[in-house]
């Protein structure tokens, strides 16, 4: 094998592995791009957990993982959305969990399979300048045990 093949190669597998890495991102925004066609509920906040995501040695964002649930057709449905801030943002992100529990929100849900759905607001004046994201890496979140659950 020559230079040029083995440089192929190598530009090949690394762009396969990078790939990998981005399809849930991909996929989430690929469900963006077509949810805003998707029917539209109005889903009640069950809870919300405080934490900070998993970041090294560095500060982390303060992150809320908010549960939703709605109906469709009788049907009761589950959803998680993560409210984040930055890491000066504790006192912030806690007062927006109390502040949003047993609330309404809008959703989206996929027709054929309503386990699927997607925040319909994501800029929503009660989320102050929190950013609202369903990205699959943001779900990932690390609990201060300090904190724990800030409401049930």
């Amino acid at each position: 094998m020559n230079e040029i093949d083995g440089s192929l190669v190598f530009a090949i597998v690394f762009m396969l592995v990078a790939l990998w890495g981005l399809f849930p991102s991909l996929r989430h925004f690929s469900r963006l791009a077509v949810g805003h066609r998707w029917p539209v509920a109005q889903a009640r906040i069950d809870s919300a957990t405080l934490g900070q995501l998993r970041n090294g040695q560095y500060l982390a964002p303060y992150v809320a993982a908010v549960r939703y649930s709605f109906s469709v057709n009788g049907q009761d449905y589950r959803g998680t959305f993560v409210l984040r801030g930055t890491s000066r943002d504790e006192v912030e992100v806690k007062a927006a969990c109390s502040a949003l529990v047993g609330g309404i929100v809008t959703i989206r849900y996929k027709s054929k399979d309503p386990n699927i759905s997607l925040l319909g607001e994501y800029f929503n004046p009660r989320f102050g300048r929190l950013r609202a994201t369903q990205d699959p890496w943001t779900l990932k979140i690390a609990p201060i045990p300090s904190l724990g659950d800030v409401l049930k």
